[in-house]
C-alpha cells in the first residue's frame, strides 16, 4: 500500500473513517450508554461525532488501551469498514484503490494512526440520519474532512512529513447492541486525498 493510502487506511474512516469506554457510549457528551434504549437522530449523530473525537485522539486520557477497549465495544464484531481511495494531485497514483477492513483490522489501524500521523484534524458533519421503524438499527451519511502529516519515505532513503488532505463521503450503518449501547455494523465510504496547497 503506498503512503498516502495508508494515511487513509489509517485514519479514512473515523471515518469513516471513520474512524471509528465499554461502559459510556458517550463519554464527555454525558449520556450513559445503559441509558440507550432506542435509537434517535440526536443519539446516533451524537455517537458519530463521538467515534471520530476518539479516532482522531481527541480523548487523550483514554490513552492507546482506552481506545482499543472503546472501539472494540462500538463496533459490530462481524461489520466491515470498507473504502475506495481516489487520489488527486500530480504523483499521485493513477488508479482508485479499495480498502476493507474486519473490526479488529480497523481497530489496528486507529491505533497505527495515532502513532504515525501528526497534527491530525478532523471535521465530521452528519448529512443524514434514517431510523429504523424499530429504532434499533439506523443509517447514516456523514462527510469527513481531515488532514494531517504524514511521514512518507523519500527516495533517497528519508523520511519527509508530507501535509495530506482528504475528504470521505461515507454510508454507515448502526446498531443498538444487545448490551443497550450502540454499535457502528458497517461503513462504506468513497474518499479522495491528496497533498495540502502549497507543499
Amino acid at each position: 500500500m503506498s503512503g498516502v493510502a495508508k494515511f487513509i487506511g489509517l485514519l479514512g474512516m473515523g471515518s469513516v473513517a471513520t474512524l471509528m469506554a465499554a461502559t459510556q457510549l458517550l463519554g464527555n457528551h454525558g449520556e450513559s450508554s445503559k441509558s440507550i434504549k432506542a435509537l434517535t437522530d440526536a443519539n446516533v449523530s451524537a455517537f458519530i461525532l463521538k467515534m471520530a473525537d476518539v479516532t482522531d485522539g481527541k480523548d487523550a486520557e483514554k490513552g492507546q488501551l482506552g481506545v482499543t477497549e472503546w472501539l472494540m465495544a462500538h463496533l459490530s464484531e462481524t461489520g466491515v469498514f470498507s473504502t475506495q481511495i481516489n487520489y488527486s494531485g500530480e504523483g499521485m497514483p493513477d488508479k482508485p484503490e479499495e480498502l476493507s477492513m474486519t473490526r479488529d483490522q480497523y481497530v489496528g489501524h486507529v491505533i497505527e494512526g495515532l502513532k504515525a500521523v501528526g497534527d491530525h484534524k478532523t471535521k465530521v458533519t452528519v448529512e443524514s440520519v434514517s431510523i429504523d421503524p424499530s429504532k434499533k438499527s439506523a443509517a447514516t451519511v456523514t462527510v469527513i474532512r481531515e488532514s494531517g502529516i504524514l511521514p512518507v519515505m523519500g527516495e533517497d532513503g528519508v523520511e519527509v512529513p508530507v501535509p495530506m488532505t482528504g475528504i470521505s463521503y461515507c454510508e454507515q450503518t448502526v446498531a443498538l447492541a444487545s448490551e443497550n449501547i450502540i454499535q457502528l455494523t458497517g461503513a462504506k465510504c468513497s474518499t479522495t486525498v491528496g497533498i495540502a496547497e502549497g507543499f
